[in-house]
């Protein structure tokens, strides 16, 4: 039944967009043939209508963001095209630019946080598309990690023990957790976005990395707390 009602579904999305098209093209002829003059402006609006409100919502969602991140006590990061990614040394191809960045404290982490765009496959196994934008999260670890890495669709990376936990491995093929990347102190995600990026969005990725964080805790129980002591090795010492 299930295939079923997905037919119908597409026949009636197939139908719809045949009709708003019919609808469209017969209001453009409409207006070319009884109002001339009129019909070169009504058409640049037509056109020009979109993508204004995108720009509209862009804006919007900056000016939330940055009255999110003053009144949360975010401090933003000043010319992030000079600051040192924690990404930077894994591109072979392509750019990864961010565009803002801020830092705080999430959970009781030191995190950075912020909006990136990517061309030419620069993020390869850590975003689906080779080209994009969306949100990055940076969490500081209290202890060092070993080198290791959840990649997509579903690589591991690196021979820690901790890879193997079946917990983590659940939440990454749930979606629970992003794809995520643990080099020494630091362990960091990027998670791309279609539209605009609002704070929402941020605070909803900065959780999901915390997440891992939670997953990759001591073999003892105890969750991994900023003055946690011990590696995030899977074994003590």
């Amino acid at each position: 039944m299930g295939w079923l009602l997905g037919l119908i579904t597409a026949v009636v999305v197939i139908v719809l967009a045949t009709w708003l098209l019919w609808a469209f093209m017969a209001g453009v002829y409409w207006f070319s043939e009884y109002h001339p003059d009129q019909f070169f402006g009504v058409l640049l609006l037509l056109v020009a209508a979109p993508v204004l409100v995108m720009l509209l919502k862009r804006v919007r969602a900056g000016y939330l963001t940055g009255a999110h991140a003053t009144s949360s006590g975010w401090e933003s990061i000043d010319d992030p095209r000079q600051h040192e990614w924690p990404w930077s040394g894994l591109r072979l191809r392509g750019t990864i630019r961010v565009r803002r960045a801020w830092a705080f404290r999430a959970g009781g982490f030191p995190v950075i946080a912020g909006d990136v765009k990517w061309t030419g496959n620069a993020l390869s196994g850590a975003v689906d598309p080779s080209d994009g934008s969306g949100v990055f999260v940076i969490v500081r670890l209290p202890a060092e990690a070993e080198p290791m890495a959840m990649r997509l669709p579903f690589e591991m990376v690196g021979d820690s023990p901790l890879l193997e936990r079946a917990s983590l491995r659940t939440a990454f093929l749930s979606n629970r957790i992003p794809a995520w990347t643990a080099r020494g102190h630091e362990l960091f995600t990027i998670e791309p976005v279609s539209g605009p990026i609002g704070p929402e969005r941020i605070e909803e990725c900065v959780q999901r990395a915390l997440l891992v964080v939670e997953l990759l805790r001591p073999d003892d129980g105890e969750p991994l707390r900023p003055d946690a002591g011990g590696p995030l090795r899977g074994e003590d010492g």
